[in-house]
């Protein structure tokens, strides 16, 4: 894989950038332009050229515009990969051969993209067939299974969850697909609140827990749920969408100073469609929380199993855990928030 990735860099120029969190440097290498827009914009309010040495390097890029096509033994596991997913792939995209303790290794069928990791040298690579074929949802959260392996040891973990609040503390918002945590995130800028993330952020444990933006990115799930927000409609990237795809947007284009990149976390919110009349919050046990929480995050972010379970079950444990009754009333459930 490095052999092609020379290839590709010598075929094109090589664009740098770097972006920080939580103290650490991540220096990415693409070989050419065209997946430097379509990655970075999710990230962008990290950006920091002049930021010191990095401690993660990543090389990015793909076959269609660098005319630098897989190895033939590259593409052989490929097209086994596309043949016989269910035997060489796990449940998170691992391919079962090349896995292990010093090299982390996925492949994404939907997606297309490659990635492979080696945790000793902290340098990983990252390659698709095509720019143009990337789906929305890893223009929206990119490179989240590099970030996930390469903070963990820094004793950060990504988490399948939005977060709002002040640079006094913030609330997490977590739940399967379809809960309102989404909608309540960027109902929330209408509030007092700042805006941390919407479907993925990170947290540190420790005596008092921190909640670290990952991407600055807002999600709407479809027409009717736009229509309950239409002042963000020409923040949408993708109004073509098609299928099931959402309504994408990055805020840090639009309310930078909406963003909040790390805060104290004060509580987890478990918020649900009810249907009530207006928005109603009860205290849940944290053992109710963690299954809200866990799930979701361990399954779409393969690696350190345990340790991420355990770190979750901390955080459930060392705040208050709320269950949020979400009413039609955006601005009401958004105030329930607020005044938590």
């Amino acid at each position: 894989m490095h052999r092609d990735r020379h290839r590709a860099e010598a075929a094109t120029s090589v664009i740098e950038r770097r972006f920080v969190v939580d103290g650490h440097v991540a220096r990415f290498r693409f070989a050419g332009p065209a997946l430097v827009e379509p990655l970075t914009r999710a990230l962008a309010h990290l950006r920091d050229d002049r930021a010191g040495p990095p401690d993660l390097l990543v090389h990015v890029w793909d076959s269609s515009s660098t005319g630098v096509p897989l190895s033939p033994l590259l593409r052989a596991l490929v097209d086994s990969l596309h043949a016989s997913p269910f035997s060489l792939l796990t449940p998170r995209h691992e391919i079962a051969a090349l896995s292990g303790d010093r090299v982390g290794a996925t492949y994404e069928l939907g997606s297309q993209v490659l990635t492979l990791f080696d945790r000793e040298a902290r340098e990983a690579i990252y390659w698709m067939p095509d720019v143009e074929e990337l789906p929305y949802y890893e223009r929206g959260a990119p490179f989240r299974t590099v970030l996930h392996w390469w903070l963990a040891p820094h004793g950060v973990h990504l988490v399948h969850a939005a977060a709002v609040g002040t640079p006094d503390g913030v609330v997490l918002l977590t739940g399967k697909g379809g809960s309102g945590k989404s909608t309540t995130a960027l109902a929330s800028l209408a509030t007092s609140l700042q805006y941390v993330s919407d479907d993925y952020c990170a947290f540190s444990g420790g005596e008092q827990p921190q909640v670290l933006s990952i991407y600055n990115t807002g999600k709407l799930r479809d027409d009717e749920d736009l229509a309950r927000q239409p002042h963000l409609a020409p923040w949408v990237v993708n109004t073509d969408r098609a299928g099931d795809q959402k309504y994408l947007m990055y805020l840090a284009e639009h309310v930078p100073e909406r963003l909040l990149h790390r805060a104290p976390l004060r509580a987890i919110v478990l918020p649900r469609v009810a249907g009530v009349d207006q928005p109603r919050l009860e205290r849940v046990s944290p053992a109710a929380t963690l299954r809200a929480l866990a799930p979701t995050s361990m399954f779409q972010l393969p690696g350190g199993e345990s340790e991420a379970f355990s770190r979750m079950a901390d955080l459930a444990r060392r705040v208050p855990c709320f269950r949020l009754d979400c009413s039609p009333d955006l601005m009401a459930t958004a105030g329930a928030v607020e005044d938590l």
